[in-house]
C-alpha cells in the first residue's frame, strides 16, 4: 500500500509540476541549392538572415502540398514587405521538368529548388509532405508543420514571429 502512494504522489507532482520544460534553440541547417523558378539563382539561407522564413518541403505529385501552394503564394504576397519569404523546396526524385512544370501552371513567386538528401537529413529527416518549418529573423527554427497546415494557422503564427 505504501508503494502505492509513492507511485501516485510522484505521478501527481510530475504532472503538476510548475517548472516549465527546458526549450532548446534550433538553429536553421546551413543549405545552398540551385533555384528553379528564375527568381533567384541560388538559394543560400544565409542570404535569408534578417527575415522570417517559411521553409516548406513539397512534391508536386502530393494533394496536400499542391492544395497548399495557393496559401503559400499569398502569405509570399501578403508578408513579403514585413520582410518574410517561403522557400519550397521539392522532395521530387524525377528531375526537374514536373517541377518546373507546376512552378509556371501555378505562379509561385517564391524561391524553389530540389532538396538534397543532405538537407532533408539536417532537418530532422523529412518523413511525410507537405512538412514547413517557420525560421525566424535570427535563423531559428520556431515552428514546425507536418501535414497540410491551414492559411489561416501559418498566417497566425506568422503575424507573432514578424512583430
Amino acid at each position: 500500500m505504501k508503494f502505492i502512494t509513492i507511485i501516485i504522489a510522484a505521478l501527481i507532482l510530475g504532472t503538476f509540476s510548475v517548472t516549465p520544460p527546458a526549450q532548446a534553440t534550433t538553429k536553421v541547417p546551413e543549405f545552398s541549392v540551385t533555384a528553379l523558378n528564375g527568381s533567384t539563382k541560388t538559394i543560400d539561407i544565409k542570404d535569408f538572415r534578417g527575415k522570417v522564413v517559411l521553409v516548406v518541403f513539397w512534391a508536386t505529385w502530393c494533394p496536400p502540398c499542391m492544395q497548399e501552394v495557393p496559401s503559400l503564394i499569398s502569405l509570399q504576397k501578403e508578408f513579403a514587405p514585413k520582410g518574410f519569404s517561403v522557400i519550397g523546396l521539392s522532395v521530387n526524385q524525377d528531375g526537374t521538368s514536373a517541377v518546373n512544370r507546376v512552378i509556371h501552371q501555378t505562379g509561385m513567386n517564391y524561391p524553389v529548388a530540389i532538396a538534397t538528401d543532405k538537407i532533408t537529413h539536417d532537418f530532422g529527416g523529412i518523413i511525410g509532405i507537405p512538412t514547413a518549418f517557420i525560421i525566424d529573423r535570427d535563423g531559428n527554427v520556431v515552428k514546425r508543420y507536418t501535414g497540410w497546415t491551414s492559411h489561416k494557422v501559418i498566417a497566425r503564427d506568422l503575424k507573432q514571429v514578424l512583430k
